[in-house]
């Protein structure tokens, strides 16, 4: 089954689930839910939080586990503190970083090249 699924012993019960994949069986495991009596006993915010918001997937994925009212009215995702790569305000600058420390415009004389770097 390990290999089927191509998980770690961990993963298994998860990854058992249908439409729970090993990415989505992890991120699941690091919210705190490593089974599918967890995912139906799971708040439900920290279920969407796991799977980055998408809430017609956790709909599903909470039905196919078995639980009562899988509905995600209403619910907001929790992160649960933790930010994910490549989110938040310290990566958050799409300019890859070629601005300069002065924020000046596009000038030719403002631009760095690479040869004025030392």
């Amino acid at each position: 089954m390990r290999v089927q699924y191509g998980v770690r012993e961990e993963l298994l019960d998860l990854a058992g689930v249908r439409n729970v994949g090993r990415k989505r069986a992890r991120r699941l495991f690091e919210a705190g839910i490593e089974s599918r009596a967890d995912l139906r006993e799971a708040d439900k915010a920290t279920v969407l939080g796991a799977l980055r918001g998408r809430r017609k997937t956790a709909e599903t994925i909470l039905e196919n586990a078995g639980r009562r009212d899988p509905s995600m009215d209403g619910v907001d995702a929790d992160d649960g503190g933790g930010a994910e790569p490549g989110t938040g305000p310290a990566t958050d600058d799409r300019s890859g970083g070629a601005r300069d420390a002065g924020g000046a415009g596009t000038d030719d004389e403002t631009q760095a090249s690479l040869g004025d770097f030392e």
